[in-house]
C-alpha cells in the first residue's frame, strides 16, 4: 500500500531546501482540518510553489523555514492573510503607465512579512503581467481549499435570513414598473408550445433519492402542477392550460403542497454557499420551463449580451475592459438570494410569470426543522434562477442606458408600453466593444451575477441595484481607471490574463476516492500549464503514494496514467510517458482471442479511472421519459440559413442523443486498459 510523506524538498538558496511535516504536531496546531488531509497536502504544495518563481526562485532556507512554520501553526490563518492581501493588492493597480505608482507605503508594509516581497518590488518596477499572475497564484492558491467547519453553516445560515428580512422591508422605487416592458422585449419570443421537461442533475428534496429512474418513480406532482399542464404524468402529455394566470388561480392550487429544503455547501476558506434541494416534480417542470426560457432570451434582442452558457464573452469584455477602462465588472453579493420574489411579479410579462409562479415552491423548510415562505423569487438551486436573475440585471442596464441617453437620473425615466424599445437600445448602446463614441455605449454583458457595462453608467446601475434589493460586493467589482478586471472566474491586468491557479481538490481522507483523484491531477496538468513544475512535482507525489480506494496489494506508486493525450482522464499530462510503474500486456500476434487485447494490436497498460459501481436498469414508464428527452433534442432546432445567427445559439441549449438506459447511482474506481501508443 502507498504511504505518503509530507516533505518539501525544493531548490533554495543554499542548495536545496528539505523538509518533512509533523503530521500529528500540524493537526494538534489545526484542529478545523483534522477530518482531512486536504490542508496538509496544501501547506506542502503551497511551499513548493515559492521555487517556481519566474523572478526569485532561489530562496533562503531561512526564508521558506519562516513559511512551512507559519502554516504548520495556522494554515487556515495564513490562507485568509494573503486572501486579503491580494484585495489591497487589486485596488492599487490602475491603468497608468508609469509603473512605479501602483505601491502604497501601508501595503509595502504588508509584504515585507512574505515570502514574495522581492517578487512584488519587481512587479511594482517592472509591471509584468506574468509575476503579477505568479503573485496572484500565491495569495490565492489555498482560498478555495476544502475543510469543515460547522461555524460557516452557521454564518450563512444567518445572512441567509438576514437577506430574507431585508427583502420582506424592500419597497419597489417607482422606475421598477419601468423594468416590464424591457423584459417584454427582451422575451418577445416567448412560446409555450411543447412542455418537455427532465430531471435535473442535483439532489431533491425528498430524502434518499438518487438518479433518474428513483426520481422517475418517486415524482409526486402538486395540485398546482396537474392544474397549470393538465397532467397526471409530466411525461404523458404537452398540453397546457391556457386559461391558467397567476391573478387566477382556483383556491385549490393557491397553496403549494411540495417543500423545498434548505442546505449549505463550501464555497471557499470564508463561507458556505445556500442552496435549496427542490421538490422532484418541480425541479422537472421548472426544465421544461427554462427550455422556453433559454430558447426566446438566446433568440431575442439580448441573446449575445446574455450567453447563459458561455462564460468567455464576459471574460474576454472584462480583459478589454482591464486594458482600456471603458467597461466597468460590477459583482453581487448573495445575488441569488436577492432577487425579490416582488421585483419578479413586477417585471415580468403575465404570459412568462404564469410559468414562474406555477413551478415555484413556496415553502422551505430550513436546517433547524422549521418552514417559512420565502420573499425571494428562487434561490440556487432551482432551474430558473440563474436565467431570471440574468434578465433583471440585464434590464437594469438598459433602463440606466436609456437615462443616460436622455441625460435624466434613472428615476426620472417613464416608459410607456407603446415606446420602441428596440429603437432606445440600437441608438444607445454599440453593437461591438471597442465602438468609441460619444453618442452610444460600450455594450454590456451579464452572466449571473456578474455585470459588465459601460463605466459611463456603472453608478446608475449601481443605485438601481441597491434601491432594488441588491447588494453590490465592494471587493469584487473593478470601475473606473483600475487596470485589473475580474468576472467569471477570468482575471485580467492591462489586457492580459492574470488568471491564478488556485488549490481546489474534493474531501482528501485517509484514503482518497477518486474525485479527489480527479481533482489534484487537473491541478497538476494546470501547474504545468503555468510552468509551475515544483508545484507539480510535489502533487504528483501525493496522488502516487496516498492510499486511493479500490486499490490493494502490495504497490509502491499508484496506478494513475500519465498520458500525453489531454482527453485522457484522471491521467497525468506528460509529452514523453513511460508508465514503468504500471501493469502491463503487450500485443502478441500469435495469441488471438476476443477476450484479451490482442485483437486490437497493440500495447497497453491498466490504470485507474472512475465509472458507476452500481446501476439499474431503467423500466417502462423510464421509455416516456427518454421520449421527452428525444423532443428535447429537437426542440426549436433550424438550419442555420432560415434563422441566421439563432440555430448557432441554440445548439448547445441541449445535447443530441441523451439516454437514461443506463442510470449510475454510485460513482466509484474502476479499472482500464490504455494504449501505451
Amino acid at each position: 500500500m502507498p504511504t505518503y510523506e509530507p516533505r518539501v524538498s525544493i531548490p533554495s538558496y543554499e542548495g536545496t531546501y528539505v523538509k518533512t511535516i509533523d503530521v500529528d504536531a500540524f493537526l494538534v496546531c489545526n484542529p478545523a482540518c483534522a477530518s482531512s488531509y486536504n490542508a496538509l497536502v496544501l501547506a506542502v504544495s503551497w511551499t513548493a510553489l515559492l521555487a517556481d518563481s519566474p523572478s526569485d526562485p532561489l530562496k533562503p532556507n531561512r526564508v521558506i523555514d519562516r513559511f512551512v512554520s507559519d502554516l504548520s501553526t495556522d494554515v487556515i490563518g495564513c490562507v485568509r492573510t494573503y486572501a486579503a492581501l491580494f484585495d489591497e493588492l487589486a485596488d492599487t493597480l490602475t491603468n497608468s503607465r508609469q509603473p512605479g505608482n501602483i505601491i502604497t507605503p501601508e501595503l509595502i508594509a504588508k509584504f515585507k512579512r512574505t515570502p514574495i516581497f522581492r517578487e512584488y518590488l519587481e512587479f511594482c518596477r517592472s509591471g509584468s503581467a506574468p509575476l503579477l499572475k505568479y503573485i496572484l497564484t500565491f495569495l490565492l492558491y489555498g482560498k478555495k481549499v476544502y475543510y469543515e467547519d460547522e461555524n460557516l453553516d452557521t454564518i450563512a445560515f444567518r445572512k441567509w435570513l438576514e437577506v430574507e428580512r431585508r427583502l420582506d422591508e424592500l419597497v419597489l422605487p417607482e422606475f421598477a414598473s419601468n423594468l416590464q416592458y424591457i423584459v417584454s422585449w427582451t422575451m418577445q419570443d416567448w412560446e409555450s408550445d411543447f412542455f418537455l421537461p427532465k430531471h435535473g442533475g442535483g439532489a431533491v428534496a425528498e430524502p434518499k433519492i438518487r438518479g433518474i429512474h428513483q426520481k422517475n418513480a418517486a415524482i409526486s406532482l402538486s395540485k398546482q402542477l396537474k392544474y397549470v399542464y393538465r397532467a397526471e404524468s409530466l411525461f404523458h402529455t404537452n398540453e397546457l392550460n391556457d386559461d391558467y394566470s397567476p391573478s387566477t388561480s382556483p383556491k385549490e392550487v393557491e397553496s403549494n403542497d411540495q417543500v423545498a429544503k434548505l442546505i449549505f455547501v463550501p464555497k471557499d476558506i470564508g463561507s458556505s454557499r445556500s442552496i435549496c434541494m427542490e421538490p422532484i416534480a418541480y425541479q422537472c417542470a421548472q426544465q421544461g420551463v427554462r427550455l422556453w426560457y433559454e430558447k426566446a432570451l438566446l433568440s431575442g434582442p439580448l441573446g449575445k449580451t446574455i450567453p447563459l452558457h458561455d462564460q468567455t464573452v464576459s471574460q474576454d469584455a472584462a480583459c478589454y475592459g482591464s486594458l482600456t477602462s471603458l467597461v466597468d465588472t460590477i459583482d453581487l453579493s448573495s445575488a441569488s438570494d436577492s432577487v425579490a420574489w416582488s421585483l419578479v411579479k413586477e417585471a415580468f410579462p403575465s404570459n412568462v410569470l404564469k410559468h414562474l409562479v406555477a413551478t415555484r415552491t413556496t415553502t422551505v423548510e430550513l436546517p433547524d426543522g422549521t418552514t417559512c415562505k420565502p420573499k425571494k423569487f428562487a434561490p440556487m438551486g432551482s432551474a430558473l434562477c440563474f436565467p431570471v436573475q440574468s434578465t433583471i440585471y440585464a434590464s437594469v442596464v438598459v433602463l440606466a442606458g436609456i437615462a443616460w441617453r436622455y441625460g435624466i437620473p434613472i428615476h426620472e425615466v417613464e416608459l410607456r408600453r407603446e415606446d420602441d424599445i428596440q429603437s432606445l437600445f440600437d441608438t444607445t448602446f454599440a453593437d461591438t466593444l471597442g465602438s468609441r463614441s460619444d453618442h452610444r455605449l460600450q455594450p454590456f454583458y451579464i452572466y449571473g451575477d456578474d455585470i459588465i457595462c459601460d463605466s459611463r453608467i456603472t453608478s446608475n446601475v449601481v443605485r438601481a441595484l441597491l434601491d432594488l434589493g441588491f447588494k453590490v460586493n465592494a471587493s469584487k467589482s473593478f470601475t473606473g481607471d483600475s487596470g485589473f478586471r475580474e468576472s467569471c472566474g477570468g482575471y485580467y491586468y492591462r489586457g492580459h490574463d492574470v488568471i491564478p491557479l488556485r488549490f481546489k481538490a474534493k474531501a482528501i481522507r485517509e484514503t482518497m476516492n477518486m474525485e479527489a483523484v480527479a481533482g489534484l491531477t487537473d491541478l497538476a496538468n494546470r501547474a504545468y500549464d503555468d510552468g509551475l513544475l515544483n508545484l507539480r512535482r510535489h502533487l504528483i507525489q501525493f496522488v502516487l503514494h496516498h492510499p486511493i480506494i479500490g486499490v490493494k496489494g502490495q504497490v509502491d506508486k499508484n496506478p494513475i496514467l500519465f498520458s500525453d493525450s489531454r482527453e485522457q482522464g484522471h491521467s497525468i499530462y506528460t509529452p514523453d510517458a513511460s508508465n514503468r510503474h504500471l501493469q502491463k500486456r503487450l500485443f502478441n500476434p500469435e495469441v488471438i482471442s476476443d477476450e484479451t487485447h490482442s485483437r486490437f494490436q497493440r500495447d497497453e497498460v491498466r490504470s485507474l479511472t472512475s465509472g458507476p459501481i452500481k446501476s439499474q436498469s431503467h423500466s417502462v414508464f423510464d421509455e416516456h421519459y427518454k421520449h421527452t428527452l428525444w423532443w428535447r433534442s429537437q426542440y426549436h432546432r433550424k438550419p442555420a440559413k432560415e434563422q441566421p445567427g439563432v440555430s448557432e445559439l441554440l445548439e448547445y441549449l441541449e445535447p443530441r442523443g441523451q439516454s437514461v438506459t443506463a442510470d449510475p447511482l454510485r460513482q466509484g474506481t474502476r479499472w482500464r486498459w490504455t494504449s501505451t501508443g
